[in-house]
């Protein structure tokens, strides 16, 4: 595998204005690659070499009262908090793309505050193309979410293109202690997710009409949905985010910034 270098232009990062069956995959490869495993990160630190910062807001009235949440690394681990009092987001998306097949997960660690009024909650893993190479914008996410309205919270996989769902697929879910995964092979991908008491591999969702362009990775915590235009936020939420790792890419291509 090669790995070769390309600008980015920095609209990359619109990764982040988007916020059953099950099925059993086998266990990833130990993804040791030395050319792959460059990019892997158990977050001992924070690498701006291999990370971008997302910040971006859905609407004109959040960017009025947004407040950038807070990263920090915290016992080897990455720790994305939002504030109090706005509405406010963070989280990053990497300074690279994958191109071809894939399979990549992420160690999340999530507790849900079940008694939030005026405000929601969302812990995404993603993936997105670049829009400005493309004649559409595909973004897929896992999230783990819970609005002000829902009684219970849910884990979803959500597959859009151009801002319209071509796939989703949600569940009840509990706290999540765990790893979260996708995997796309030509235009499939699937999203999985095993809990941290588990041995097995769960399909959350997939789609058989993803596309096969170039796509970057990132994972964000928000306390806001698209269309949330008033919010209260007396508490921040919060997540753990650890050990991204690669199992498998047909190609790494990097930033040259």
């Amino acid at each position: 595998m090669q790995i070769r270098q390309k600008r980015f232009l920095s609209s990359a990062l619109l990764l982040f204005f988007l916020v059953g069956a099950t099925g059993l995959l086998p266990d990833p490869g130990r993804g040791d690659n030395s050319e792959t495993a460059y990019y892997n990160d158990t977050f001992e630190s924070l690498n701006e070499f291999k990370w971008d910062r997302a910040q971006y807001v859905h609407n004109p009235d959040q960017l009025k009262n947004f407040k950038l949440g807070d990263l920090e690394i915290v016992d080897n681990r990455l720790l994305i908090k939002t504030r109090t009092g706005a509405f406010s987001k963070a989280g990053l998306s990497s300074r690279y793309v994958f191109r071809g097949d894939f399979d990549i997960q992420i160690d999340c660690q999530y507790r849900f505050k079940r008694a939030l009024r005026g405000m929601d909650q969302s812990a995404v893993f993603a993936i997105s193309n670049r829009p400005e190479d493309s004649d559409a914008w595909w973004v897929a996410m896992i999230r783990l979410e819970k609005s002000a309205k829902m009684r219970k919270p849910r884990m979803a996989f959500v597959s859009v293109k151009d801002r319209k769902g071509v796939a989703r697929k949600y569940k009840d879910t509990d706290d999540f202690y765990g790893t979260l995964r996708f995997v796309r092979e030509g235009k499939k991908l699937t999203s999985l997710f095993k809990r941290e008491d588990s041995e097995r591999w769960r399909t959350l969702g997939y789609t058989a009409h993803f596309t096969k362009e170039d796509v970057l990775v990132g994972f964000v915590l928000q306390n806001f949905s698209a269309k949330r235009r008033t919010i209260k936020a007396t508490d921040a939420i919060e997540v753990f985010f650890d050990n991204f790792k690669i199992n498998q890419a047909g190609e790494v291509v990097e930033d040259e910034i």
